[in-house]
């Protein structure tokens, strides 16, 4: 995501599937806010991006002539005080101050966490009937949604990136083979960081 590769915490949702040329407007949005923010001496980002395929751009409300296939929210703390903005290719958005990030907060107290979690394939192993081998099955599917964290933490960057599908499936195409690592998934500091931000993109802000 070459639009994060700079700064601070910088949170992008999105539902991605337009022209590239409206990916570039946004894009070039971004890049001027993480350039001002560089120029304030900010040096800690994440982005995040959610992001379905094969989805259309849709207006952002019934009535509203533009189209928009990605929102992204810029996420940073200044001086002990945390802010967002959102960007989409339609609008132009103020920046808004976080009177509490439980986002922010769970990424500065779990960041060697982060670094080794994982979200795992959707998989069963099946035991053969002497019980001396296995046979290890995945599945995946190509229409699915997916998260894109990006960690830029001062010269180090780092990326967790995971569908939906892996995240949130119980079972095989069966319906009755369970995935082996549901629960593991779902406890992954990753899960507990996508709930956060989505949580966090809901709350209103106050400018």
């Amino acid at each position: 995501m070459n639009a994060c590769r700079i700064i601070l915490l910088c949170l992008c949702v999105g539902f991605i599937s337009g022209t590239e040329a409206q990916t570039n407007l946004s894009t070039k949005k971004i890049n001027h806010r993480l350039y001002l923010l560089k120029s304030q001496g900010v040096d800690t980002m994440i982005c995040y991006s959610f992001y379905c395929a094969y989805v259309a751009p849709k207006p952002l409300t019934p009535n509203d002539s533009c189209l928009s296939s990605e929102t992204h929210y810029v996420f940073w703390t200044l001086y002990g005080k945390a802010y967002k903005q959102r960007f989409d290719e339609c609008r132009n958005y103020p920046v808004l101050s976080v009177e509490r990030s439980d986002f922010i907060n769970r990424i500065r107290d779990s960041l060697n966490f982060i670094r080794k979690g994982a979200i795992l394939p959707v998989g069963h192993t099946e035991p053969s009937k002497d019980g001396k081998t296995s046979q290890y099955t995945t599945m995946s599917v190509d229409h699915t949604c997916s998260t894109d964290f990006e960690f830029i933490i001062g010269n180090e960057t780092f990326r967790k990136e995971f569908s939906d599908f892996d995240l949130n499936t119980r079972y095989m195409d069966d319906d009755k083979t369970p995935n082996d690592n549901y629960e593991t998934n779902q406890k992954s500091i990753l899960k507990r960081l996508k709930d956060l931000a989505e949580k966090e993109t809901d709350k209103p802000g106050i400018r």
